[in-house]
């Protein structure tokens, strides 16, 4: 066999090799903004229930092809008319995530989780006027459902709603209601969300 032959032959193999699959993206990031309700006994006021806007980052793992798991963080702030307090809450969550087909053009998934949640309150009192501070931390789980819509390989829109429950301890026991020996932030957090995946 000559040189050229055995050139073509070797030329002529590498054509027709099927490149082995590229691995797909293993890690996400997702930026959710949305909106806090609380729901907590007594916190219903002449302003409706206390909501206010907030935000979270999650980054997360991907362990098989419909579970995932995901570390977060955010800040949402609330107002309590009844009370006159704000809140200022700041959730670390570590939550599983488990997704549905999309066989609908969308993903449904399922998400629960724990997390660890720092809160700030600001008190405005009537008699004397003033303003006083108080801060607690507690862990508290999260359940939700949501949603999302592939724009491509590697970026989806989506929308998801979660329940916290959370009860904060304070040094100066804060309580919105009559019987609650604690600050009670159980609540719906409301999010539009935009991943990616890397």
């Amino acid at each position: 066999m000559s040189l050229t032959t055995s050139l073509a032959s070797l030329a002529l193999a590498l054509s027709l090799a099927t490149p082995p699959e590229a691995e797909p993206p293993r890690w996400t990031a997702e930026l959710r903004g949305g909106l806090l309700g609380l729901y907590a006994s007594g916190a219903a006021g002449p302003g409706g229930f206390p909501r206010g806007p907030g935000g979270e980052l999650g980054i997360g793992r991907v362990l098989f092809e419909n579970v995932e798991l995901e570390l977060a963080a955010g800040v949402f702030r609330a107002i309590v008319h009844r009370a006159a307090t704000t809140v200022t809450e700041v959730p670390l969550t570590l939550s599983a995530k488990i997704f549905g087909p999309a066989d609908l053009g969308f993903r449904p998934y399922l998400v629960g989780g724990v997390g660890y949640h720092l809160a700030w309150f600001d008190v405005t009192t009537a008699a004397p006027a003033a303003t006083f501070h108080d801060a607690g931390q507690a862990w508290g789980g999260q359940i939700g459902i949501g949603a999302t819509r592939a724009l491509g390989p590697r970026f989806a829109l989506g929308g998801d709603v979660r329940y916290q429950f959370l009860q904060v301890a304070t040094p100066s026991r804060l309580h919105f209601a009559a019987g609650d020996e604690a600050a009670v932030l159980d609540g719906f957090r409301f999010a539009l969300t935009a991943t990616t995946r890397f």
